[in-house]
């Protein structure tokens, strides 16, 4: 793969010299450089596989919900309304190894958050774990099922909560 750079920012990457250079007729650019990293374009701009990583991450971490589709993304997976899910999650919460504080504000968050944010340490702490939801009947949300709950609930998809069900 060839790039061209203006100054240290890849402004263009193709897989010949010849292909790079025909697109660069009208382009200002410094160098140049033949490299083995598969620069993708991404958010307006070539990065490296490991940059796209760090910027996808970046925006799933910002993305929220309203209280009202949280809660209705939980009733349509699993039929539990917000009271059944506080007294779960408040259950969780007491049985894993955080502090006092961290269960304060955890359960501060479930209670009065005007938004969910991905980011929120809650769903770090319920990811990866069995969630008994009735006496038979135990769920698992991957962080990975989270991610794309939030990210299909931000794009209006109404199957969203098809992500929460593995």
């Amino acid at each position: 793969m060839f790039i061209a750079k203006n100054n240290d920012l890849i402004i263009l990457a193709k897989e010949t010299r010849e292909e790079l250079e025909q697109a660069l007729q009208l382009m200002v650019y410094t160098s140049i450089e033949e490299t083995d990293i598969d620069y993708q374009f991404y958010g307006g701009e070539y990065l490296t596989p490991e940059e796209i990583e760090v910027k996808e991450r970046e925006r799933l971490d910002a993305l929220s919900m309203t209280r009202s589709d949280f809660f209705d993304g939980f009733i349509l997976a699993f039929g539990l309304g917000q009271t059944e899910l506080r007294a779960i999650v408040e259950n969780i919460l007491n049985q894993i190894n955080i502090t006092d504080v961290e269960i304060k504000v955890a359960l501060n968050n479930f209670d009065n958050a005007l938004n969910f944010y991905r980011k929120h340490t809650l769903f770090s702490l319920l990811s990866g774990i069995d969630i008994p939801i009735t006496e038979e009947k135990t769920i698992n949300i991957a962080s990975t099922q989270w991610d794309k709950f939030f990210d299909e609930t931000s794009k209006q998809n109404p199957d969203a909560y098809k992500f929460l069900i593995k």
